[in-house]
């Protein structure tokens, strides 16, 4: 397998408060030589830019002072910066991946159906199953890669750059940077982490009312519903119930904490199980107490779902900055 050649990129950037705009340039360490296309951005928004041929980017950072950012990069391990407007951001640098996979020519017809196969299973389990999945289409499978022999009762998928989706139901055109994906084939239990960034609305015209209703199903009952049900303190007028395992039902005050800061999260010491109307989900903290914000968002290394929640796949998932109209 071809290595990738060890360069850190670096990343100086001064921060301007006024409109709280972030300027920087994006350069090669080792050369000096400007990098262009590099993303940065926040996690699941449409708020990110790239960098240009001369290595420069600029970025309004306004709507999300106290979300971390992201900065990606074909060929390098995605890097995230918290606090970036109290702390500034200076040098910050990209680490090389390197893939500890063997290296196989897809040639023979044995290798080409297993391929095709893992392919199904990769889609299956990182688009969804829903009817917004079956619309999406990963434009560049040919990047995907995946662990041939060395483990058979797990399938391993590694993407040589961000994975570029577009969602033909939900009118969206995304670039998702996997960092791991793993899949159990005997258990059917898959685990994916990356960064997705919303490049295109494509939501136009007389086209806009279908994809909005599309978008309002997807919505209702989502994580996103219930994290932003639960920051608004609108859990009991809302279809949300949550439960414990004897079955009784929770008010927001028992599982949800507010910081000194104004931060919010969510902690419990057992499973918990959330309805929605009659669908059902269970939430199983794996961290003592799990960030979420206003629009959404949660830490998602905090939380492991099952049920409706835990089925809602990359077909699924809306931007940040999706308001239902």
């Amino acid at each position: 397998m071809n290595r990738l050649v060890p360069v850190i990129f670096l990343l100086q950037v001064s921060l301007f408060l006024r409109g709280q705009v972030i300027e920087g340039m994006v350069y090669d360490q080792e050369t000096g030589r400007a990098i262009e296309l590099a993303d940065i951005y926040f996690d699941g928004t449409f708020a990110g830019t790239s960098s240009d041929s001369a290595g420069h980017f600029s970025l309004d950072v306004s709507k999300y002072p106290s979300r971390s950012l992201v900065v990606s990069a074909v060929g390098y391990h995605t890097q995230t910066y918290p606090s970036f407007l109290k702390k500034g951001l200076n040098f910050i640098c990209l680490v090389p991946r390197r893939y500890e996979i063997e290296e196989v020519t897809i040639g023979t017809k044995s290798l080409v159906r297993a391929r095709r196969k893992n392919m199904e299973i990769f889609r299956r389990e990182f688009l969804g199953t829903s009817a917004p999945a079956r619309s999406c289409r990963v434009m560049n499978e040919a990047d995907v890669t995946f662990n041939y022999g060395s483990d058979e009762d797990t399938l391993k998928a590694y993407a040589s750059g961000p994975i570029e989706i577009v969602n033909r139901a939900l009118g969206y055109q995304i670039s998702y940077y996997l960092e791991s994906f793993y899949h159990d084939r005997n258990s059917g239990t898959t685990s994916f982490i990356g960064t997705i960034v919303y490049k295109k609305d494509l939501a136009a015209g007389f086209e806009r009312g279908r994809y909005e209703r599309r978008r309002r199903a997807a919505y209702s009952g989502s994580c996103m519903h219930f994290f932003r049900t639960l920051w608004d303190d609108s859990l009991d007028d809302s279809p949300f119930e949550v439960r414990n395992s004897a079955e009784e039902r929770l008010a927001s005050s028992q599982f949800v904490q507010a910081g000194e800061d104004g931060a919010k999260f969510v902690s419990y010491e057992a499973p918990l199980d959330v309805y929605f109307y009659t669908t059902w989900s269970q939430m199983e903290f794996r961290k003592g107490k799990v960030l979420f914000e206003p629009s959404g968002y949660y830490d998602p290394l905090g939380i492991t779902w099952q049920g409706r929640m835990g089925n809602q796949r990359a077909g699924d998932w809306l931007p940040y900055d999706y308001v239902p109209e």
